[in-house]
């Protein structure tokens, strides 16, 4: 299995000016501007590979060796799935019809499940033969609040710890609700 965003974010989502209220440093204070800029990008894929989801709309590609029962998407939310294919019998890529498969977003992480009475098509025996392209965003208020903030303690406390590679302890019980395990 391999997972490879093919679009990032076009947006932090979250300011230097926030990050500088957290680490307690004045507004007109310009010095160390440069460096909460280098932090930022850290601490929001910190954040989102914790909790497995995506705070800004990205799009994603999940190659897999073959079909399985249950295809689970590992970052989230899913919005839509932009493409779905496969490798048939003589190498030829083909989409995977919408009849066969259902997306499952009541659960988290979302998944591919096989559609009642469907069977997935018969594909060619190599590696990384089935591909999904997916789009993710986060969508839920409370979730959202919760995780900008966890990006701007997580920045601040990079900006004072400089050295420290962890998640704190108090930003990672304000994500455990959010948080999706990937197994």
């Amino acid at each position: 299995m391999g997972l490879t965003l093919i679009t990032p974010a076009t947006d932090a989502p979250i300011t230097r000016a926030e990050v500088k209220v957290w680490a307690r440093i004045s507004a007109d204070n310009t010095a160390f501007d440069e460096l909460i800029d280098q932090i930022i990008p850290g601490a929001v894929r910190s954040i989102e590979q914790y909790t497995g989801k995506t705070f800004s709309e990205q799009v994603w590609r999940l190659t897999l060796d073959g079909f399985c029962s249950v295809i689970t998407l590992p970052r989230g939310p899913v919005t839509a799935i932009d493409s779905f294919t496969y490798l048939d019998d003589n190498g030829v890529s083909r989409d995977v019809l919408t009849s066969v498969y259902v997306l499952d977003l009541t659960c988290s992480p979302q998944r591919i499940l096989l559609a009642p009475n469907a069977a997935w098509p018969s594909y060619q025996n190599r590696l990384s033969v089935v591909t999904v392209e997916f789009r993710t965003k986060l969508l839920d208020d409370n979730a959202a609040a919760d995780m900008k903030q966890a990006m701007i303690m997580l920045a601040a406390h990079m900006f004072d710890n400089p050295l420290d590679g962890e998640i704190p302890t108090g930003i990672r019980a304000k994500l455990s609700p959010y948080r999706d395990l990937v197994i």
